[in-house]
């Protein structure tokens, strides 16, 4: 009797892969232009930034985090970040010239 109840279950399974699902509406785009999107988008994103890098730090680092995985992502999440961050451009000295004549 076992089995039938297996093969039952099987069955259903099968019916249940079959069945399409519904795909939602898309929404209303809230630019007019992509550009627009993408430029407010990063805006936003900018905001959070930080929180990202606090959070991705803590697991990265923390005590709390036992797998070794999850703490490789967050690595590798604040490394994309730290290499996006551009490098300043460095002053040159106010009497440059003099001081490398003079040096």
């Amino acid at each position: 009797m076992p089995s039938k109840n297996i093969r039952d279950m099987a069955a259903e399974h099968a019916a249940f892969k079959e069945r399409t699902e519904l795909v939602p509406d898309l929404p209303e785009p809230l630019a007019s232009k992509p550009h627009d999107g993408m430029q407010r988008g990063r805006e936003i994103a900018a905001r959070y930034c930080e929180n990202l890098a606090l959070r991705a730090a803590a697991i990265a680092f923390g005590e709390g985090t036992k797998s070794l995985h999850t703490r490789v992502q967050c690595m590798q999440l604040l490394w994309n970040m730290v290499q996006e961050v551009p490098e300043p451009v460095p002053t040159p000295p106010e009497n440059g010239c003099d001081q490398a004549i003079n040096g």
